[in-house]
């Protein structure tokens, strides 16, 4: 039994017992009574419980506390500096001594992409020995050389990371943009117009052996047969291509200057023409002789591939992705061949 209970159950029997008393006054008395001691001792017992009880019920509770917040100090970050993004090197590009429209379109195009700063130099139009100050005091880390003469100059400086362009024949060591678009976009353009083209011919000098290569591989995989000549002269080169013309439907006439003249240049197209022979030429100054095809590289293109190099630090030479086609169909007229 619980104390509550207990002190209920007691206070239910001092009820019923008063109410026993109560009924035993209008009793007759007993002649002998005695002194109830268990009633008293329960009384006794019943107000001390009841004491107890209001005691406790004075007595504040003990409200547990909630935990104080810990005060947990954050620590003081350091502050972190983004890195900054490194400062571009200024970039001197190098060109010919006769800046012919195709150059001046390039060194346009790259104004219109380059973020590092550059400055353009031409070849021929101060002395040698003043250029290579002036280039030496900007002290650039690299060197952009449009050309074959622009390219040779800048041999003459130490240290820098040359990128040449408008180069067919570059030395090794550098790297730079193909001169031209790829062999196979060429020749998938000329059967295009011509679809009677089955071989076609093409002479260099020892210089020219890998770009021979590239475009024997090229037109192998156009079903193209190639009829390839090495030559040492401009004379060599006039008299094999004369004995060359009755076996092809077309020819590469490359700009190898090192077997070729003017005079030559010149006969080998009037030639051509006579036998309505296609020739594809990559110099304006050839087409407008009378050469069939001209094929050249998009300066905007170019500029793209020289950004590319300046960004990326590639090793290879880039490939060209568009070109630019002007075809003739009225020959030259009858001249001495």
């Amino acid at each position: 039994m619980s104390f509550n209970q207990m002190v209920s159950a007691s206070l239910l029997y001092f009820a019923r017992r008063d109410q026993a008393h109560l009924r035993d006054s209008v009793a007759p008395a007993d002649p002998i009574s005695f002194p109830d001691y268990a009633g008293i001792i329960l009384r006794v017992l019943v107000t001390c419980a009841c004491l107890f009880m209001i005691g406790c019920s004075l007595i504040p509770r003990t409200v547990p506390r909630e935990p104080a917040p810990v005060s947990v100090s954050k620590p003081v970050g350091t502050s972190v500096t983004k890195p900054q993004p490194p400062i571009p090197q200024p970039v001197a590009v190098v060109v010919g001594n006769k800046l012919s429209n195709t150059l001046l379109e390039l060194t346009d195009s790259l104004a219109e992409h380059m973020v590092q700063p550059y400055q353009i130099f031409e070849v021929g139009g101060t002395s040698t020995e003043s250029l290579l100050d002036n280039l030496r005091e900007m002290n650039p880390t690299t060197v952009v050389a449009i050309g074959q003469l622009a390219l040779e100059f800048v041999a003459q400086l130490k240290d820098v990371d040359v990128i040449y362009a408008q180069v067919f024949n570059p030395p090794a060591g550098h790297r730079g943009v193909a001169p031209i678009p790829p062999f196979d976009m060429q020749l998938t353009y000329w059967q295009e117009i011509s679809s009677q083209l089955k071989r076609i011919g093409v002479l260099g000098s020892a210089a020219m052996r890998d770009v021979i290569d590239s475009l024997e591989s090229a037109a192998a995989e156009k079903n193209i047969k190639l009829i390839r000549r090495e030559v040492t002269s401009d004379k060599e080169t006039l008299q094999v291509f004369r004995a060359m013309v009755p076996y092809i439907d077309g020819f590469v006439f490359l700009p190898d200057e090192s077997v070729l003249s003017p005079d030559v240049i010149r006969r080998i197209i009037v030639h051509g023409s006579r036998n309505n022979l296609q020739i594809l030429v990559y110099s304006p100054y050839m087409f407008d002789l009378g050469a069939y095809l001209y094929i050249s590289a998009e300066q905007n293109d170019v500029a793209e591939q020289i950004i590319v190099l300046l960004e990326e630090h590639d090793t290879s030479t880039r490939a060209l992705t568009t070109m630019r086609v002007q075809v003739k169909t009225k020959v030259l007229p009858d001249e001495a061949g």
